[in-house]
């Protein structure tokens, strides 16, 4: 399964915020993981002229979630929506065990062609996990915004799901 996604080298360990020069790519999770361990940074979408805009996002293929202390790695990976769903997590530069914190990779079955779609896909899942770890919220919702900048993180730690399932296309329609 390839992902949709932008990749840019002058961000790297959260040191940059480039808005010009993405390059939009469709690479493999693994290729994606591999991007994320070296540090750089990439974004959920591709970009019309290579700028990182809200109104340049073109179409997703994939929902991030950004779990900023509010459960833990081994609480995420119980729910049945990470088990089924999650290809992967992968931890911040500021994660410790006192706050986890970290982002959940969700491949989707099918290609979003417009931001409000990707908004949609978003909260199905948060939705899902909410009910799941019983919280009433997540302290960030930046994923919801398919053009959010994630950064890389050279001393992450990865989990990955080789069972995933993509998010269902008929939950997206």
């Amino acid at each position: 399964m390839k992902l949709k996604i932008a990749v840019h080298k002058s961000c790297k360990n959260k040191e940059n915020q480039p808005a010009r020069n993405w390059q939009n790519i469709e690479e493999s999770l693994d290729w994606l993981l591999g991007w994320v361990e070296h540090g750089y940074g990439w974004c959920s979408t591709h970009f019309h002229d290579r700028h990182r805009r809200a109104d340049n996002a073109a179409g997703s293929s994939m929902v991030v979630i950004d779990i900023d202390g509010d459960t833990t790695l081994a609480r995420f990976w119980a729910t049945d929506t990470a088990r089924i769903w999650c290809a992967a997590t992968y931890t911040s530069s500021s994660h410790s065990e006192q706050e986890h914190r970290f982002r959940a990779l969700f491949p989707l079955g099918k290609e979003l062609t417009h931001p409000m779609e990707h908004k949609g896909a978003y909260w199905l899942i948060v939705n899902r996990l909410l009910a799941e770890l019983e919280l009433e919220k997540l302290a960030d919702n930046c994923g919801q915004k398919c053009e959010r900048l994630w950064y890389g993180n050279t001393n992450t730690i990865i989990q990955r799901n080789p069972e995933f399932e993509p998010v269902p296309a008929f939950l997206l329609d």
